[in-house]
Formats: C-alpha cells, structure tokens, sequence
C-alpha cells in the first residue's frame, strides 16, 4: 500500500511492522513519505490512531522499551533518536526489543 502524506518531495520510506503492531494495524508493509522519524511517527499516529500511540510511546513521547525502530538495520538510539533524519529508499522496522538471559 503506497500513502502519500504531504508533499511528494519528501523521501520515500518503507515501513515494515512486526509482532503486536503488525496485528493492530493490520498490515506487515507501508511505503510513506516522511523526513524524520519524529514525522513518519506523527503519520503513523494519523493513521492508526491512539491504539498505536499507546502500543508504541510513553506519554512524554519516549518510545517504550519493549520496542525498537531500526533504520537499515541501525537502532535509532544509536544515531539521533526521534529526530533521526530519513532518506529516500530507507527501511524503517518497528520491532520487538529481544531479550535474553
């Protein structure tokens, strides 16, 4: 499913969902149009509602530590966080944290 939010000029981002989200949203893949992962959040937030929100985020806007977005197989921690920028062609997972012991 291609949704354009916004102007065109922005890059082009695929989405893919994993475990819970993917079950509330009802899609594993999206391609969006999105400069940052702080927008493309704000998207997926329009889209889909509180139930996202809730599932994903904290009240003060930290994502939960059960979750992970990944850009290119980089954590976002790992760069800029929320304010992390995307390029046209990226891949932006929402994954499950793992964890082991």
């Amino acid at each position: 499913i291609k949704i354009y939010l916004m102007s065109s000029s922005l890059p082009s981002i695929t989405v893919l969902f994993y475990s819970k989200i993917k079950q509330l949203i009802g899609q594993r893949k999206m391609d969006l149009n999105s400069d940052s992962i702080e927008d493309l959040l704000q998207k997926l937030f329009s889209l889909f509602g509180r139930c996202l929100f809730d599932e994903l985020m904290l009240d003060e806007g930290v994502i939960k530590p059960q979750w992970r977005i990944i850009i290119n197989g980089r954590n976002i921690n790992l760069l800029h966080g929320l304010s992390t920028k995307l390029k046209d062609g990226d891949l932006v997972a929402i994954v499950p944290a793992i964890a082991g012991g």
